[in-house]
């Protein structure tokens, strides 16, 4: 079993075009990866997409809370309009490139660092920054997520993934995956995403403590 994104599945393994996107994401991945013989079994609640992120701080004191709000922010403060961001972000048509031709805009400058620096750098060097929906850190730093007002930045629901032989032959992993699926909220994966990246927990010891917690295991 592997867990999976919609957007990888389409994109990564499928070979499709990023902005070229079907209406039901998860029905086209999981009916199109069922011809290779991968099963999708139903996707989990939590999103972990790109998006652009600001310090809590300036959110509130100017009234930034949508991409749309970046776009009207940087046309009256242009010396402020920088972006840190991944290379790889910069040089994907669902990265900086897509949006802004999504959005009608262009950041004044673009700061490119290590995806991992970025997150104690909005507020510092930039202004805004590139983050994941799901990332530990942007709770650790205290930064809000914009809101993409205009649906740009594909979708990254949660799914596990199997085979379809294994599915056949064992149809109660079905049955047993479904409620963990469903308590993985985007609020529970980010708390414990940052148990992981922020406080140095292992991943297996997190992923367990809170198994049990959840009382799916014992």
């Amino acid at each position: 079993m592997y867990w999976d994104y919609t957007g990888t599945g389409w994109v990564n393994i499928l070979g499709n075009i990023p902005t070229d996107l079907p209406e039901d994401l998860y029905d086209a991945v999981s009916t199109a990866d069922a011809e290779n013989g991968i099963a999708w079994l139903q996707p989990a609640p939590f999103e972990n997409a790109y998006a652009i992120a600001v310090t809590s701080e300036f959110a509130e004191e100017n009234d930034v809370t949508t991409m749309s709000d970046v776009v009207e922010y940087i046309e009256q403060n242009p010396d402020d309009g920088v972006i840190c961001a991944a290379s790889e972000f910069l040089n994907r048509d669902d990265g900086l490139p897509g949006l802004e031709k999504a959005y009608g805009t262009e950041f004044t400058k673009v700061n490119e660092l290590d995806f991992s620096l970025i997150f104690t750098q909005i507020g510092e060097s930039c202004t805004f920054g590139e983050v994941t929906t799901t990332e530990g850190r942007v709770l650790s730093q205290d930064l809000q997520i914009l809101e993409d007002d205009k649906d740009f930045f594909l979708e990254y629901r949660g799914v596990l993934t199997l085979r379809q032989e294994t599915l056949d032959e064992y149809p109660a992993i079905e049955e047993i995956m479904a409620p963990i699926s469903e308590a993985l909220t985007n609020e529970v994966i980010t708390e414990l995403n940052s148990k992981v990246d922020v406080e140095g927990q292992q991943p297996q010891d997190v992923a367990e403590e809170w198994m049990e917690s959840e009382g799916f295991v014992s």
